[in-house]
């Protein structure tokens, strides 16, 4: 299966930084998981269906860039690989819906 990889990052303006927190403004778990999600979605043509795993290693700060790779293991199971410059940042580890008949993958 192939592996494919796009980079996740979000600007100091970010709606999703409002109160989270003052003066230090850290991303927010909830936003991470919904844009990877999304992009997981669109890459694979398939529903998202549970989140099996999340474990956050570092933080995401407004203006840093993670690459995130994502890779099928199993065919109802992604998992997702964060770095900040060749460190990991996060693991996650998604169950996909089986695809649907006469549904190729993208």
């Amino acid at each position: 299966m192939r592996q494919r990889e796009t980079t996740l990052s979000f600007a100091e303006d970010d709606a999703c930084l409002t109160g989270h927190f003052p003066g230090n403004p850290v991303v927010p778990a909830v936003a991470i998981l919904t844009a990877l999600i999304d992009w997981a979605e669109g890459v694979l043509g398939r529903k998202v269906v549970g989140v099996q795993s999340a474990r956050f290693r570092r933080s995401l700060l407004p203006g840093i860039e993670w690459r995130v790779t994502l890779e099928e293991k199993e065919p109802d199971t992604a998992v997702l690989t964060g770095k900040e410059q060749d460190r990991v940042a996060m693991n996650l580890r998604l169950r996909i819906a089986p695809p649907q008949s006469g549904q190729g993958e993208r």
